[in-house]
């Protein structure tokens, strides 16, 4: 027995009006095809990004994970995270493991947000993320650019309420953070062995 679908066709059609993280998650359906936020009051839909995003999203996720465990925490890639009427889906987010399963996590159970940058993002990543970020007081915001080929690491700390810039790493340079939970890796781990 098939489900009926959503909307008309094969598309998910929405009614107008304004957008809110949380009228975003009691109307749209759960879907791994896209990503769904809202930003100021509008819906914002993207295709899925490149395979060297992905990699790099992999690779960074599951290094990532295995020292945020050692402290209790998880990271989990592209989770619904709710920033006050706000609904992002960063790459990855570094919470406590909730008790149940959630389609969402509140903003403020993240330690820590990573972007990978892509060549669509760059405006959200550099300025737009991190000011709902900050305005969420998330404590740390990991940014990773592409210099061509080679990934460059931005880690920005919470400080009076907007983030400043703690350790940058490029590629063949290892990467060290102390805060929130211990992490070295080098940059171009991320790009290794045709990822």
């Amino acid at each position: 027995m098939s489900e009926a679908p959503v909307g008309r066709g094969d598309g998910v059609y929405v009614a107008p009006g304004r957008w809110t993280a949380q009228r975003a998650v009691a109307e749209l359906p759960e879907t791994t095809g896209m990503t769904i936020e809202v930003l100021d009051g509008s819906l914002v839909v993207s295709p899925r990004p490149s395979t060297r995003h992905q990699a790099a999203l992999r690779e960074l996720l599951y290094e990532l994970h295995r020292a945020a465990r050692r402290v209790g925490l998880a990271a989990y890639p592209e989770i619904n995270m709710v920033c006050g009427d706000d609904l992002t889906s960063p790459d990855i987010v570094v919470i406590r493991p909730p008790d149940e399963e959630k389609v969402w996590v509140p903003a403020q159970d993240a330690v820590l947000v990573v972007e990978i940058m892509s060549a669509g993002s760059k405006r959200k990543d550099r300025f737009e993320y991190p000011q709902v970020y900050a305005r969420e007081k998330i404590g740390h915001f990991l940014r990773v650019e592409f210099r061509g080929e080679d990934p460059v690491f931005f880690l920005h700390e919470l400080v009076d309420g907007e983030y400043r810039p703690a350790v940058v790493a490029p590629a063949g340079t290892p990467f060290v953070m102390r805060e929130p939970f211990d992490f070295s890796i080098d940059p171009a781990r991320l790009v290794e062995d045709g990822a």
